[in-house]
């Protein structure tokens, strides 16, 4: 594809030497062009190969091992005035490129490694398997001399290569180049960009539009995009209809809108009039470039666009191929440094493979519905793909391949050639390997193999409302190294039969090849995954865990639907840590099968229904269920068959038609079992069987606020543009373009991709919406908006940063402390970041680079408050909510050190040891948390006085203290699936701790909880807390230490702990029952004995 483009280019500077005078100065100067294997250590010259149709370098690999392959130039270079390094790489299968691997791209001028050396991690580079073009910046390395470059080396140790597969490596093209088009990060954009290596011709041309100083104004776009014509002799392009917005962005138009264009051009256009005339330009007030895009159907918020595919020729008509216009519109919005590819409704017939770049959403327009079944009707924009039939290679290129803080929105994505009858494979509909990614309503109608994220690593996805019938496999994921959001999912035969596309589909033949062969959800390799609200129908296994050979699974789900399967859950194999499911409906052949390696699970208000031998059979050490129940359609079948497993079954149901309720080690508690007496006593008489009407299990509010639909939209859909130069202070201009929104009623403040001051406090007026580039979560090194600020140094108590008042919002940009400090003794407080002055207040896919203190949501109150991936690395303080704030919610969030550019993360996580607080709840009601994360924290999540509040999958990890209990409250606080981890610090650490001064209740359903603490769980106040539900992996000293504090335990799997209860005089109320001690350890110590229940 960049061949093809680089040719448009080309032909179309060559018309414009007609008129523009060509400079014969040279825009690159060459490293190595590849034609030779003259300098290079190892590969071969591969003539036909090659990215440029001539020659490259290619080495080949098929054993685990190491790859070296260095470049020695025969003469050093002087890169003159050039400060970039670009060249095309090869890669058959980044996912051999696993984490274990260690990784580098060197570029030297001492003629050997590691001295005078510019060096960078391909993990940064968002490759995707086949040709990349990559652009290292070289200028920044004071100790290379960039006069005298002679040395380049590629390697990789400790690859993992599966014995069947091959890795492939290529280089090509290795030019000198000033950068052009590139942004200012270090690694520029891998994934097949339209960058080509330079050419002495399109250099110029290039040189001409970069600036676009309004060389011309020849170039009119029409709404409809009807050009009708080119006249070589006067450079012009001329189009039909009324301009709305030129394609560029430039208030006007000029040679960047005809590059951008005359693809179509060279395509479509058939006669040439003569001499036609140009109409005057014209543009709205508020539309250059980047316009709100009006909607066929309704949005959640408005979407604002850097363009569209029918600008670049996309048809939408089913028939003509439109995989030029996509791509084109990507490199488009790339060059833009990132923004929303917007799709129109329509019918887009797509023959080849599109990669979304970095920082870049496609973004289509269809319905959004919370009942994904009512959504069945495939309207709106919808991809026709048709690359890839009966391609089972395991590289094979996915049909949409996702860069690094990309999205992918409202699209439905249906395979017209697959047909029920003859089911043919088909590589991934959507591959993601590296940081950040968000799929969101996105309909896979009749996908072989859905959503594979895997590569030698990936991160901080986020997916929410996917749906559709994936035939083999419907979601994939491995290699995943910081928490994965998978929400809203539900695949079925049901969608493609009712998707209204092709010939009618025969729903028996889908469902017996997906119960047959298909996989509904797999995980293998995932530090942590949150799972929320996911269904699965006829399916071989709806669930399914297995290991890769670089680890397991660990994780929880929510909310879970799991029908007609062979196999409801298939859990292979598990981290040793555990997985915590909670609340959900498995119907299935075999509901629950569990391999013997999986260390211990835990299910609270689960439903099975079997139709063959058993609800659940199989298991490793410990399994726990509270509160669940248990039904069979088939005779002579067994509730639980788990003969050499430890279980605790507390307050479960089991229903009639068994032969037999329980199969399991003697060693197994069975408490208040709902069942016929005769047999649950024949069954038991091994083991522990109570009844006790006392020993109760929580129950789970049925709160569904978490799925709710918020809609973040402004007081108008207009937009106001901020024009300004980079790296100035907008502080004033932003703000008098806020007060223009808010006296007009309201609408979108718009600052565009790049890097700019903010040196002055901004407040963000009633309806308006400040907005960046990203239209989706992103991480700090992704390109996007960045507003740089000093202000607030030194004066934590001072007026924020950011205000916002009522009805306000802000997103899709990130705020740098560009000069904070770097280490542990320079870090320098700063007032917050962001301020809530007012209610119904919202913040979406806002990232905080280094604030030391982040968002305050208590020195205001701010009711009906919505924040959403809300993410970064606060060195003092998160999110602190409270005020006598009502109906809030606070979702996604993620802190972690690696967000910090500025600093490195050893120095940042070490001070967040001693001094972050991240998450601080105090004077709430009914707020609702959901799958917030931190890594890196004195005190992960804070529940302080007044506290009210539901929590639905919080994750701490890296602190000292996971969760604190302080202050006073008399509301209702419920904590369910949490994961609490303490490591790295050197002063005492515990998973949770009720301070002293708390008083109040807390109940924590379903909590797993391992690292290296002193004392697991330190309760010293007056408080009570209800734990019921999950593991403690290693309990430390003293597992649950009770100084006054009651504490009802139940469910709970203590594994590496000598004592696992310590009750002190000073504690009324003690109750533990159903709980399991794995290995050796002691129950309880209580010598005045007020402890009650089944465990003394």
């Amino acid at each position: 594809m960049k061949k093809r483009i680089f040719s448009v280019l080309l032909i179309f500077a060559t018309m414009l030497s007609l008129c523009v005078t060509m400079h014969s100065e040279e825009f690159s100067t060459p490293f190595s062009l590849c034609d030779s294997s003259s300098g290079w250590s190892c590969g071969r010259i591969d003539s036909g190969y090659g990215e440029n149709s001539l020659a490259c370098i290619v080495l080949s690999a098929s054993n685990p091992g190491d790859i070296i392959i260095s470049y020695n130039t025969p003469t050093a270079v002087d890169m003159g005035k050039y400060t970039h390094l670009e060249f095309d790489w090869y890669i058959s299968d980044i996912r051999m490129f696993d984490h274990n691997t260690q990784t580098q791209l060197e570029v030297t001028s001492s003629g050997i490694c590691d001295e005078e050396e510019a060096s960078f991690s391909p993990g940064e580079l968002g490759l995707v398997n086949g040709w990349n073009h990559v652009v290292l910046r070289l200028d920044n390395f004071a100790h290379l001399n960039r006069k005298n470059v002679d040395y380049f080396r590629f390697y990789i140790l400790g690859l993992n290569i599966p014995d069947t597969d091959k890795l492939i490596i290529s280089f090509d093209n290795f030019y000198f180049t000033d950068g052009l088009g590139v942004n200012d990060e270090p690694l520029s954009f891998g994934g097949n960009s339209s960058y080509t290596p330079p050419k002495p011709a399109e250099d110029t041309f290039n040189s001409l539009i970069a600036g676009d100083s309004d060389l011309n104004g020849f170039v009119t776009i029409a709404d409809a995009m009807q050009v009708f014509g080119y006249v070589a002799d006067k450079t012009s392009i001329s189009t039909t209809g009324v301009l709305s917005a030129d394609v560029g962005g430039t208030t006007g138009v000029s040679l960047i809108d005809a590059m951008l264009i005359f693809s179509y051009v060279a395509g479509h256009v058939t006669e040439f009039p003569k001499n036609p005339t140009l109409p005057k330009i014209k543009t709205e007030t508020n539309i250059k470039g980047e316009h709100i895009v009006h909607t066929t159907y309704e949005t959640l918020s408005p979407v604002v666009a850097v363009c569209d595919v029918v600008a670049f020729g996309a048809e939408g008509d089913g028939v003509t191929d439109d995989t030029k216009a996509f791509v084109y519109a990507f490199s488009y919005a790339e060059i833009q440094g990132g923004g929303t590819v917007f799709v129109p409704a329509g019918k887009y017939r797509i023959n080849g493979n599109l990669s979304i770049p970095a920082g870049v959403t496609l973004c289509g327009d269809k319905p959004f519905s919370e009942d994904m079944k009512e959504n069945s009707k495939a309207v709106g924009t919808v991809l026709m793909a048709y690359s890839g039939k009966n391609d089972t290679k395991p590289n094979a290129p996915a049909f949409i391949t996702m860069g690094n803080g990309s999205g992918l929105k409202n699209v439905s994505i249906w395979y017209p050639e697959q047909t029920a009858e003859n089911i043919t494979p088909y590589p991934p509909t959507v591959y993601k390997a590296g940081t950040s990614m968000t799929m969101s309503n996105v309909y896979l109608i009749n996908s072989y193999s859905g959503i594979v994220c895997d590569g030698g690593s990936n991160a901080l996805e986020n997916f929410e409302y996917i749906y559709g019938t994936p035939l083999k496999n419907g979601f994939l994921i491995n290699n995943n190294f910081d928490i994965c959001r998978t929400e809203n999912f539900s695949f079925s035969p049901y969608y493609w039969v009712n998707c209204g596309l092709g010939q009618p589909q025969n729903q028996q033949l889908i469902r017996n090849f997906t119960y047959n062969n298909g996989v509904a959800f797999e995980t293998q390799r995932i530090d942590w995954t949150y799972m929320l609200n996911i269904s699965a129908e006829g399916y071989k296994y709806g669930f399914y865990t297995t290991k890769s050979s670089t680890g397991e699974t660990n994780g929880h789900t929510y909310n879970f639907s799991f029908s007609d399967c062979m196999v409801g859950i298939y859990l292979e194999y598990l981290s040793p840590i555990s997985y915590l499911f909670t609340k959900g409906t498995v119907q299935a052949q075999t509901p629950v099968k569990i391999g013997s390696s999986c260390n211990s699970v835990s299910f609270k208000d689960v439903k099975f229904n079997t139709s063959a031998e058993s609800c659940i059979e199989g298991g490793g050490a410990v399994l726990s269920f509270d509160n669940c129940s248990f039904k069979t359609s088939a005779a002579n079948s067994t509730a639980v068959n788990c003969p050499s497993v430890a279980l605790s079954l507390t307050n479960c149901n089991f229903g009639s038609g068994f032969e037999k309720y329980i199969v399991a080690a003697s060693s197994s508690k069975v408490i208040n079992p709902s069942a016929d007496n005769t047999l649950i006593q024949n069954d038991c008489q091994n083991m522990q069987l109570v009844f006790d009407a006392k020993q109760t299990s929580v129950q789970i509010a049925d709160n569904t606020e978490y799925n709710k639909l918020c809609i973040m939209r402004p007081g108008a859909d207009r937009l106001y543009q901020v024009e300004a130069e980079q790296h100035t202070d907008i502080s004033d201009l932003l703000q008098q373009t806020i007060d223009t929104a808010y006296k007009n009623g309201g609408g979108i403040v718009y600052v565009k991709n790049g890097e700019y001051r903010l040196e002055s406090p901004i407040t963000v007026k009633q309806g308006v919406e400040l907005r960046g580039s990203a239209d989706s979560a992103h991480h700090a090194s992704t390109p996007t908006t960045d507003f740089l600020t000093d202000y607030g140094k030194n004066n934590p108590d001072g007026r924020a940063l950011i205000t916002l008042e009522k009805y306000s919002g802000i997103r899709g940009f990130k705020v740098t402390y560009d000069k904070q400090g770097k280490t542990t003794d320079t870090f320098i407080p700063y007032s917050y970041t962001i301020r809530g002055n007012g209610s119904n207040i919202y913040i979406f896919a806002v990232s905080l680079t280094n604030s030391y203190l982040g968002a305050d949501f208590y020195t205001n109150r701010c009711d009906n408050l919505y924040v959403r991936n809300l993410d970064g690395a606060p060195l003092k303080n998160g999110i602190t909510v409270g005020g006598g704030s009502r109906e809030m919610i606070v979702r996604d969030c993620h802190f972690n050190p690696h967000y910090n550019y500025i600093s490195d993360i050893q120095n940042t996580w070490q001070y967040q040891l001693k001094n972050c607080e991240g998450f601080v709840v105090k004077n709430t009601k009914d707020l609702l948390m959901v799958q917030n994360f931190i890594f890196g924290a004195s005190r992960g999540i804070v529940v302080d006085e007044g506290a009210g509040l539901y929590c639905i999958g919080h994750g701490t990890d890296g602190a000292r203290i996971s969760f604190e209990a302080r202050g006073e409250t008399d509301k209702k606080v419920t904590f369910i699936n949490s994961q609490l981890v303490v490591i790295g610090s050197t002063e005492s650490m515990e998973y949770i701790n009720f301070d002293e001064s708390f008083s109040g209740h807390i109940d924590l359903v379903q909590t797993n909880m391992w690292g290296n603490p002193d004392n697991a769980v330190v309760l010293k106040s007056t408080g009570s807390l209800r734990l019921c539900g999950g593991t403690i992996q290693n309990g430390g000293t003293l597992a649950v230490s009770t100084k006054g504090t009651n504490l009802i335990a139940n469910n709970m799997m203590f594994f590496n702990t000598r004592l696992v209860f310590f009750v002190d005089s000073k504690s009324a109320n003690v109750g533990i029952y159903g709980n399991q001690i794995a290995g050796d350890g002691n129950m309880l110590r209580d010598k005045n004995k007020i402890a009650w229940g089944s465990d003394i």
